[in-house]
């Protein structure tokens, strides 16, 4: 709360102000400032990253069932960490070929102005699962090359119900 003044004090800065002399301010004691990096702002604080690290946990162990029981095989999903970056450093840290996909988190809120999410698979877990979901041992040898449209569609689907899974954590 502010520093009241007693009226002996508001006279004496009345008075001075009034023969022409500056007011007297109490130095205020100094404010400790934190530097800033605008062109990396870290958007997250350390409780935010807490939430989303339980958060994350709890949506790991829902997609290890899921997984296990798509590919009819047992699937361990952890979470191995959370860290913020720039766009443009994902981006750059990409391979050529990659699958990726834009997931709605459907947050209606004024404060908020993205909702949306990117999840990205690696390519060995791409290929991977495709080939157990067409029958395969769940083998794949050449990563280095594009996507098929029957490929794509498989993990469009596969995609989506990763987002269905997300709505209960």
């Amino acid at each position: 709360m502010a520093d009241v003044l007693t009226q002996a004090q508001i006279d004496e800065m009345l008075k001075n102000v009034a023969m022409g002399a500056e007011p007297i301010v109490a130095a205020k004691e100094e404010t400790k400032i934190k530097e800033y990096d605008f062109r990396a702002p870290k958007k997250f604080t350390k409780e935010q990253i807490k939430v989303l690290d339980s958060i994350f946990e709890n949506y790991a162990r829902l997609l290890s069932s899921y997984l296990t029981g798509l590919l009819r095989l047992y699937c361990r999903v952890s979470l191995v960490n959370i860290e913020e970056q720039r766009y443009s450093e994902f981006n750059n840290a990409l391979p050529d070929y990659v699958m990726m996909g834009m997931v709605d988190m459907g947050i209606k809120n004024e404060e908020v102005s993205e909702t949306n999410v990117i999840v990205q698979i690696s390519n060995a877990i791409t290929y991977t699962m495709i080939d157990r979901l067409l029958g395969g041992k769940g083998e794949y040898r050449d990563t280095n090359r594009d996507f098929t449209e029957i490929e794509i569609t498989i993990m469009n689907d596969v995609m989506k119900s990763f987002a269905e899974l997300l709505k209960e954590p």
